[in-house]
């Protein structure tokens, strides 16, 4: 999840949504992780603290740096 979250780009820092698949072959293992990435400032900003704080306890979103974390 980490690595999918950075290879989104830098600026950002919550993944929503996430699936991740395995796939195992002889001598092969693939991960594949999926979601759709957020900029937590940005939406913070756009929608005001208490929206963005009611939109994210309503969706399972993995972050390193948001608090509420529904991976861990």
């Amino acid at each position: 999840m980490d690595i999918a979250l950075e290879n989104a780009g830098p600026e950002y820092d919550i993944l929503m949504d996430g699936v991740v698949r395995y796939a195992s072959y002889v001598f092969v293992t693939v991960i594949n992780v999926e979601g759709k990435a957020y900029n937590s400032t940005e939406m913070r900003t756009a929608m005001g603290a208490l929206e963005y704080d009611e939109w994210l306890s309503y969706h399972e979103t993995y972050s390193k740096h948001v608090k509420k974390q529904a991976f861990n």
